[in-house]
């Protein structure tokens, strides 16, 4: 039986349904069945924001924009042993920064920071202190001016270390046009 991109037959007995084909696409009946579409189902670079279009419409008496909708994302960032410096991390899409925290691993100390900022090394968050083990701790600002990297572009994690810096940083970004 040929396929033509959607079930090509079906039958319902005794209440249920029973699928004999399903065209071929990225997310197969088998993985389907396995209970979870993980990332090999996803093709690569496939949700982006150039996927996303500006459906958005904003009206009132003030003024207003439409926004881009995206699908948040969290991207881990394990740095292990930091000494005080600039990590670079390079983002394969546009992106906009939309909330940073960090997990301390590890004691930390009182006088460490982490400050996550764009390719030109503004800061996107504000500085978060990763003091106690297993801490987390939350950027209480996000700079919307600052706040977009390029596609191929870095985030950078300014680390001022004092002692005991193994820090994750979760970035949620969104995937923009």
């Amino acid at each position: 039986m040929a396929a033509y991109g959607w079930i090509t037959r079906k039958f319902i007995r005794y209440g249920e349904v029973i699928t004999e084909h399903l065209a071929a696409s990225s997310v197969t009946a088998a993985k389907l069945a396995s209970g979870a579409v993980g990332s090999a189902a996803i093709a690569s670079g496939s949700i982006a924001g150039s996927k996303l279009a500006n459906v958005a419409t904003a009206t009132g008496a003030g003024t207003a924009t439409a926004v881009t909708p995206g699908v948040a994302s969290v991207v881990s960032l394990n740095i292990t042993d930091a000494a005080s410096a600039i990590y670079d991390f390079t983002m394969p899409f546009k992106c906009k920064v939309i909330d940073v925290y960090i997990v301390q691993v590890g004691a930390g100390n009182a006088g460490n920071a982490v400050v996550v900022k764009n390719a030109a090394g503004t800061a996107i968050s504000s500085s978060m202190n990763n003091a106690a083990d297993k801490a987390v701790t939350r950027t209480t600002s996000i700079d919307s001016a600052n706040n977009t990297i390029a596609a191929s572009a870095v985030l950078k994690v300014d680390v001022t270390r004092v002692a005991g810096a193994n820090v994750l940083v979760y970035a949620t970004i969104i995937p923009i046009a």
